[in-house]
């Protein structure tokens, strides 16, 4: 069966067809990755801007990037694992456990894995009441763990938020279609996901003028594309499918330059002063 290289895709979607499409078992957190690690803040903002979002004349809320690569039967997640653990939270309490449950593995934290599974997907952390996680873990002591903790918080603020008003109805029907995750699906044979995990989050270094030249041009060129178009679903879909494109060309031309051979070629047209003033000044 031929890859779905769609890359918006609802997050209903992203539970189900959009693996099923592309022979995939599940999303599967790599050892790289650390925990779990949403706040409150974090999984009441996230609630608010769903609840909040106006989707009339085709309109959705687009959720940032998830990067993903298939690997043994599965997509490794190199970025997004954050989003889709709460989503998978949040659909979870609204009753979807069909859609969910083994969809979301955490490869070496069994605890992990094991506490989604038996108590988050089959919503029995809410039916059972537990007023605090110390109450938990007196209970279920092999649960007393970090992700456990923070996944555990995530389902009482949940539960919390959809207490004060009746939004479950409202927010069901969006993720199915009107909530979408651009899905950045890599392919397998040419990554090395390990070091593009490591450039999204650990050797993150100051955005200089660069960066921001390269923020106006996929912007911009985006912006121009939309005003020359009729406004609707799929060319607001064709809009983020080229910008995505130019980012990644835009990625390309780095490499390119980043080439030892490419840059000794252009140093034979750089003066000597030239390239000490460049090493002193960033492009800021």
């Amino acid at each position: 069966m031929a890859e779905n290289n769609e890359l918006l895709q609802s997050v209903s979607d992203v539970f189900s067809n959009y693996l099923s499409k592309n022979q995939a078992q599940s999303f599967n957190i790599p050892e790289y990755q650390r925990g779990y690690k949403w706040t409150k803040e974090w999984v009441d903002a996230l609630l608010d801007d769903i609840n909040d979002a106006d989707f009339e004349d085709d309109k959705f809320y687009c959720l940032q990037n998830i990067t993903i690569i298939k690997k043994d039967g599965k997509f490794n997640v190199i970025d997004g694992q954050q989003r889709l653990t709460t989503l998978f939270i949040i659909l979870s309490y609204l009753g979807k456990s069909n859609l969910v449950k083994n969809k979301i593995e955490y490869s070496i934290r069994k605890e992990t894995h094991d506490f989604l599974t038996d108590f988050i997907a089959t919503r029995k952390i809410w039916e059972e009441k537990f007023d605090s996680y110390s109450d938990f873990v007196n209970v279920h002591k092999e649960y007393d763990k970090p992700d456990t903790y923070f996944i555990f918080n995530a389902a009482q603020t949940i539960e919390s938020w959809f207490d004060h008003a009746d939004k479950d109805n409202k927010v069901s029907e969006k993720l199915k279609g009107n909530v979408k995750f651009i899905v950045n699906n890599l392919p397998s044979d040419k990554t090395n996901e390990e070091t593009i995990f490591r450039n999204l989050n650990s050797d993150k270094v100051p955005l200089d003028g660069a960066d921001l030249v390269r923020a106006i041009i996929v912007t911009r060129v985006a912006k121009e594309l939309v005003n020359n178009i009729e406004k609707s679903t799929k060319n607001i879909v064709a809009t983020n499918e080229y910008r995505v494109k130019i980012g990644m060309e835009l990625d390309q031309w780095n490499n390119w330059w980043s080439k030892s051979d490419v840059q000794a070629y252009f140093d034979l047209f750089t003066s000597n002063k030239a390239k000490d003033k460049a090493k002193e000044n960033r492009f800021d």
